[in-house]
């Protein structure tokens, strides 16, 4: 191990109760990060992790594997979060308690017609879009539509219902009573 932080001055006395030195494995450091309870289905051991460190900047992506998914959540502020580790391919430049996030890819497709989350009403089971029909005039059309994989909690793939060209409203304004 290495000796990572000296916790008391040279002559000062020991306690027993006190921490006098920390000693660390730095040559196995790994990432230790939370995922919410509605995406920790999705993540599985040996799983591809691109981590992400703030003193690095955006630009530098180290490659990690998750090597465990913890079984107990932890809560905090109603929030439901289960940890993951991953170990690092090369963490020559990494230093203990670095503050970095992860992004774990869980599935790819590819030319996929997507739309924002957003701009997807579910009704009785059937999912829907508002389609522009004349944006001029503000006009917009209900179009049931099938949909698939969420990606990023953002964007949601549609199966079948639209086309490329069509485009969808994200937003609706309800008109004022009188």
């Amino acid at each position: 191990g290495t000796i990572t932080a000296v916790e008391i001055k040279i002559g000062e006395v020991a306690k027993a109760d006190t921490d006098v030195m920390v000693l660390q494995d730095i040559s196995n450091l790994y990432f230790e990060g939370l995922v919410n309870e509605e995406n920790i289905s999705l993540i599985k051991e040996g799983q591809n992790a691109d981590v992400v460190f703030d003193a690095f900047g955006d630009s530098k992506v180290v490659n990690a594997k998750v090597k465990e998914v913890n079984l107990s959540s932890t809560r905090d502020s109603d929030v439901v979060n289960y940890q993951i580790t991953a170990s690092f391919d090369d963490a020559t430049e990494m230093k203990t308690g670095m503050t970095a996030t992860a992004t774990i890819l869980i599935d790819k497709k590819e030319s996929t017609l997507s739309v924002p989350v957003r701009a997807v009403y579910e009704e009785n089971g059937v999912s829907f879009v508002y389609v522009v029909t004349n944006l001029d005039k503000k006009k917009y059309e209900r179009r049931d539509v099938s949909i698939g994989f969420l990606a990023d909690g953002a964007l949601r793939e549609v199966m079948s219902g639209l086309s490329v060209s069509d485009s969808v409203v994200t937003s609706l304004v309800e008109p004022e009573s009188k």
